[in-house]
């Protein structure tokens, strides 16, 4: 039989067509990700030991402690009924806000924070720390609003170790009889343009401990932070690089570079978020010992969808190991900005 030249263009197609449909699908990722519920369970104590009642209340009110402030009004007597704590004197007028150290008459005294005012008050002049302050830790509401009807999720004790004109405190935050956060910070610069050493130690439960480096800065409308943060008991070393660019009250952008590393696996989340009239929009990238595994986005706050890149269908585990970390990169950045705020106040303006 011969065959036409429609003939065997018809073949051709068909031939490709099955081609086609018979094509192998992407090579799978030579990185399985088989350790996903290891790296969840760590990433997910790690998040407890940083997002604490006690932190997210520093989160809110940590910008409210400055050295210095106008004279205050004389504190009602049901905040120190809720406090617990007989005030020596009724009325609290802080000294001026010195670039060099905690003056005298500060020290020792146990602060409160006012709603009514909006600001810290003296609430004790004694039984805080002898070279330094207490700030009692307003518990937050379920909405993340300062209340005085909920009591006190902990306090922060803030030593002042500077020295000839350098300010450095350290930093103890606490709840009941548990040390959260212990640290130091040496900050120098002006509150609009600064840079920030802090080290310690952050515990989890059950008593896990978790070393800290960060290297802080900010300039403008720009913070930046530079973490590395590791535990031996837990297997854990971290990385995180990341900046929050706040271009007004409503709009931000956030861009982030965070490597987490818990037994044979190294997850790298790095990506960004765009904020626009309080509504944020988020990318994130997954690479995998160096080789690219997933990719999502995410629409108002909502966690990501997230795809694996050689279109296999991500295992429950490997789902909620990535999405505990994505959680972990924000709350790592919160807690590191929370805790650099009191010292940052110390700077001039």
């Amino acid at each position: 039989m011969r065959l036409t030249y429609g003939s065997v263009l018809v073949a051709g197609w068909a031939l490709a067509a099955v081609a086609c449909e018979s094509s192998p699908p992407s090579a799978p990722i030579k990185a399985p990700f088989a350790d996903a519920a290891v790296v969840d369970s760590a990433a997910t104590a790690l998040a407890a030991a940083v997002n604490t009642p006690a932190l997210r209340s520093l989160a809110a009110l940590g910008r409210y402690m400055t050295l210095g402030a106008p004279a205050a009004a004389p504190l009602s007597g049901s905040a120190r009924a809720a406090c617990g704590i007989a005030a020596t004197r009724d009325e609290a007028t802080l000294p001026p806000a010195s670039a060099a150290a905690y003056p005298d008459s500060l020290k020792g005294r146990i602060l409160v924070f006012e709603v009514d005012s909006a600001r810290y008050q003296t609430i004790a002049d004694s039984g805080g720390p002898s070279d330094g302050v207490r700030y009692l830790l307003t518990a937050l509401d379920q909405f993340g609003n300062v209340t005085d009807s909920l009591g006190y999720a902990g306090w922060l004790d803030l030593h002042d170790l500077s020295a000839a004109g350098a300010p450095m405190m350290h930093g103890q935050l606490e709840a009941g009889t548990t040390l959260n956060t212990d640290y130091t910070a040496a900050p120098t610069g002006s509150q609009s343009s600064w840079w920030m050493r802090l080290d310690g130690q952050v515990t989890g439960a059950p008593a896990t401990p978790y070393a800290f480096h960060d290297s802080a800065t900010g300039a403008g409308a720009v913070t930046t932070v530079v973490l590395q943060l590791a535990s031996p008991d837990s297997g854990i070393a971290a990385t995180l690089v990341a900046s929050h660019l706040m271009l007004d009250f409503a709009d931000s952008r956030d861009t982030f570079d965070f490597r987490f590393a818990r037994g044979p696996d190294t997850v790298a989340v790095t990506g960004g978020t765009f904020t626009y009239c309080f509504y944020p929009s988020t990318n994130v990238s997954i690479a995998i010992d160096g080789v690219p595994f997933a990719a999502g986005s995410g629409l108002g706050g909502a966690p990501p969808t997230l795809a694996r890149a050689d279109s296999l269908p991500l295992t429950t585990a490997q789902s909620d190991a990535l999405l505990a970390l994505i959680d972990l990169r924000a709350l790592l950045f919160s807690w590191q900005s929370s805790i650099a705020t009191p010292a940052r106040l110390m700077l001039g303006p």
